[in-house]
């Protein structure tokens, strides 16, 4: 959708918002709505909020968007910042997920 990308629904959702968007915080909460009328246990499912390309903004911007987005209701732990432009974040983005991955097959 226009307000982030959800993948890896099966053991978790991993909602994927851009960081240059006017309010990243309330995509997510779109995202979050989706998820519910979706249904099938999706809005369940652990989330590793990912927000992405980090290169366009400030420090402070970015700062502000984290912010904003862990005051959001749907989400509770820092979301991953990451930037495929120049790879930050990406190591820890596999952490997460492979960790993710990891707790589902116990």
């Amino acid at each position: 959708t226009r307000y982030g990308t959800v993948t890896g629904v099966q053991t978790c959702a991993l909602p994927i918002l851009d960081a240059s968007a006017p309010d990243p915080a309330a995509d997510l909460r779109v995202v979050e709505a989706e998820l519910r009328a979706y249904g099938h246990g999706l809005d369940e499912k652990p989330r590793l909020v990912v927000l992405t390309k980090a290169e366009l903004l400030a420090e402070d911007q970015r700062q502000q968007a984290v912010e904003a987005l862990m005051a959001s209701p749907a989400e509770a732990q820092r979301p991953l910042v990451i930037s495929a432009v120049t790879g930050e974040g990406l190591e820890a983005l596999l952490r997460a997920v492979w960790q993710s991955l990891a707790i589902e097959a116990i």
